[in-house]
């Protein structure tokens, strides 16, 4: 999902408000990328964003996602 150009920050920035979104990945990084931008685009925004677990635990997510330099104490508080 995430190339470099940007384009998927892009994509997910142009998503309104209750718009639901199916990303396709293949393997764990594609995956990782496309879950952070996500993520990291709605706490930008201010809204509470809403993860369904998959498979990981909850800490290991949460760990994956502040290796991609996403800062989510705050959030979770």
């Amino acid at each position: 999902m995430v190339d470099g150009s940007g384009r998927a920050m892009a994509c997910v920035e142009d998503l309104g408000v209750g718009v639901h979104a199916c990303t396709l990945f293949e393997g764990d990084e594609e995956w990782l990328d496309s879950v952070a931008v996500f993520v990291r685009v709605g706490l930008e925004r201010g809204e509470r964003v809403l993860y369904i677990m998959d498979g990981h635990a909850q800490d290991e997510l949460i760990a994956m996602l502040e290796e991609t330099g996403l800062v989510l104490a705050p959030a979770l508080a």
